[in-house]
């Protein structure tokens, strides 16, 4: 984790994310209104994004990205994998852009547009993000099996329940899980997934075969 946390510095994070976005720009692509539309659109992603080289947080494997959107707000977003099937289980905003230009936008809801100055994002995200700060809070999130989500805090099954979790036996392992169907019996994220993925032709809840 130390090894991690080093090497993600401000002026490596600076200098890598400044890179890929010049990328789009040597390519002849741009971040222009076509290409923000393709990814809203096309793609169905909702910025640019950029992966990192975080591959495992508190022992479980995960992929760690930061996404720009059109309008540069910067988030951290923590992508877990189960089993092949890929879920947000960590998010974070570093940075909001609530300029004059933002402003204007959000006014007319003008949805063309589009700060198409790489250099205008390279400043945000060199300016305005303590990259090091973030990462390494990221390096320190805890795994919650669960809830299936990586969290800043340490809670136990009776912390959550007094948050207001519903926390019950999962049908299938019987290990604590806050997952249910439609008719409230608990199947964790975990099985769900595999039932999904093995048994295409009945991927129902074990006990009354309702729907997730």
């Amino acid at each position: 984790m130390a090894n991690q946390t080093k090497s993600f510095s401000n002026e490596f994070i600076n200098s890598y994310i400044e890179g890929i976005i010049q990328t789009y720009i040597y390519n002849n692509s741009g971040l222009d209104n076509d290409y923000w539309n393709y990814l809203d659109n096309v793609m169905e992603i909702e910025g640019l994004i950029i992966s990192t080289p975080i591959k495992k947080i508190d022992g479980v494997e995960c992929e760690v990205c930061i996404i720009v959107s059109r309008e540069c707000d910067i988030q951290i977003k923590v992508i877990g994998n189960y089993n092949g099937i890929h879920r947000a289980v960590w998010s974070k905003f570093v940075y909001r852009n609530y300029s004059e230009e933002r402003r204007e936008w959000e006014e007319n809801n003008d949805s063309e547009f589009c700060l198409e100055e790489p250099d205008y994002y390279a400043a945000i995200i060199r300016d305005n993000v303590s990259w090091q700060e973030d990462f390494k809070h990221i390096l320190n999130l805890k795994y919650n099996p669960i809830i299936a989500e990586f969290v800043d805090y340490v809670a136990t099954k009776d912390d959550l329940e007094l948050m207001g979790y519903n926390i019950g036996e999962c049908s299938v392992c019987y290990e604590d899980t806050i997952f249910t169907c439609k008719n409230n019996h608990h199947t964790c994220m975990d099985c769900q997934i595999k039932i999904k993925r093995n048994n295409a032709a009945n991927r129902k809840c074990p006990i009354c075969r309702g729907n997730w």
